[in-house]
């Protein structure tokens, strides 16, 4: 019954990924969220693209070396540019479906700061 009924209503993978993505589990939260856009709205949701970036956004933030099983600080750094690449594309799709959506365009303001922070960061310590 429970999966019958998941496989209905958007609602139910978009509450659990906001569960996951409460809990910390960025990877399954985006996932879930992928998922949903992709069954039931053709890949055109605003508000889920908007989600998707948030968690990449989140993922990005907490790669560290402990959760990303690596000792190589170049290693960590990589993996933090290549999931804030990837919020900074998910946002591009969203302000491609609805351009006027002023916070959009600031969360695209704070993602590019963050990669131009980080480039300057390895740049400074070299």
């Amino acid at each position: 019954m429970r999966e019958a009924a998941a496989e209905m209503v958007p609602d139910v993978w978009v509450n659990l990924a906001h569960a996951h993505l409460v809990q910390g589990e960025f990877v399954a939260a985006i996932k879930l969220y992928q998922a949903a856009l992709e069954k039931f709205h053709q890949r055109n949701d605003n508000e889920l693209l908007r989600c998707i970036a948030h968690a990449e956004y989140l993922h990005a933030l907490a790669i560290t070396k402990e959760k990303a099983n690596v000792r190589d600080p170049a290693t960590i750094i990589t993996k933090q540019r290549a999931m804030l690449h990837r919020c900074r594309r998910t946002l591009q799709k969203a302000m491609h479906l609805c351009p006027r959506d002023y916070s959009l365009q600031f969360n695209m303001a704070v993602v590019l700061k963050k990669q131009a922070d980080m480039h300057i960061s390895i740049h400074t310590h070299i």
